[in-house]
């Protein structure tokens, strides 16, 4: 069953984040969790889907470092959604996809999948069609610094995560406000 797809109780908030992004931890999927307990999943899907209400910054300390992300809440009949997600390769591709909307009225479904090459991929659709990448791969690369380092490649993806959180969320809210408010002068006019 996907997330807003089904309603089960009027005007609730369900809170979610991501899981599976490890590879012994199965496929990525959205996971419902219990408040006061944030180990109990209540319910998972693999889709999420609904209107857009918000997209907003986040950003926590971790081990002396400020780490970004993202908070998405989504609305389907009388339930909402909140997405909260950092910015690991999914949440990326999640933030680098809504840029490119230019509308966010109509219906949008995020969904998680192991793509053929076994990585943990998303796919975006408005309106039931394929939402492509703002930057693409060779423009993410231009914010993804390589450094090797022990027979290693490193990459730091610090410049894109600024980007991604310094612009595109900012845009992609404006645009959800900009749909908003015409909706809601649509609403107005039709009540005269």
């Amino acid at each position: 069953m996907a997330f807003g797809l089904e309603q089960e109780k009027a005007g609730t908030m369900k809170f979610l984040k991501i899981r599976g992004l490890k590879k012994d931890d199965g496929t990525p999927r959205f996971v419902e969790f219990n408040l006061d307990n944030k180990d109990e999943i209540i319910s998972e899907s693999s889709d999420l889907g609904g209107r857009l209400v918000s997209v907003t910054q986040s950003s926590y300390e971790y081990e002396g470092q400020t780490k970004y992300g993202f908070k998405i809440v989504m609305e389907y009949e009388d339930q909402k959604f909140q997405l909260e997600c950092g910015f690991n390769q999914i949440g990326e591709a999640i933030i680098n996809t809504l840029a490119s909307m230019n509308e966010a009225s109509k219906y949008v479904t995020i969904g998680l999948y192991v793509n053929k090459k076994g990585f943990n991929s998303v796919s975006v659709k408005y309106d039931g069609k394929p939402v492509d990448w703002k930057l693409s791969p060779s423009e993410k690369n231009e914010y993804i610094q390589t450094t090797e380092f022990g027979g290693q490649t490193l990459r730091d993806r610090s410049d894109l995560h600024r980007k991604l959180y310094d612009e595109f969320i900012p845009q992609i809210q404006a645009v959800i406000d900009g749909e908003l408010s015409a909706l809601d002068a649509q609403e107005d006019e039709s009540f005269d």
